[in-house]
């Protein structure tokens, strides 16, 4: 990596490969725009995209062993870490800016 005139940059950098995309997102009890029509295509194909979302509920055992991960089907560009993952990354000082997720469901 290097400034815009060739110089090396002083430091390391690291590039997160593309995530995951879990499709754990809780149709029912999430709060989000075109509820009804979006909902209705889980069942009924083609799916639709979730593009608005104000609640985000998740199916905790569809997750597993993921600690870092994007959601399917949801227009959200932010990646969901678990509890445990910000722990560590609050432990060895990784100023993360998070928000807790609304619900987990199971």
């Amino acid at each position: 990596m290097c400034y815009h005139d060739g110089r090396s940059v002083e430091k390391t950098y690291w590039t997160v490969h593309q995530l995951d995309r879990l499709d754990v997102f809780d149709y029912e009890n999430s709060e989000y725009g075109r509820k009804a029509v979006i909902a209705a295509s889980v069942q009924q194909p083609p799916r639709k995209i979730v593009k608005v979302v104000s609640q985000i509920c998740l199916h905790e055992e569809r997750i597993g062993e993921h600690e870092f991960f994007m959601l399917d089907y949801i227009n959200i560009f932010k990646p969901i870490i678990s509890k445990d993952f910000y722990e560590v990354c609050r432990k060895h000082k990784l100023n993360l800016s998070v928000t807790e997720v609304g619900n987990v469901s199971i």
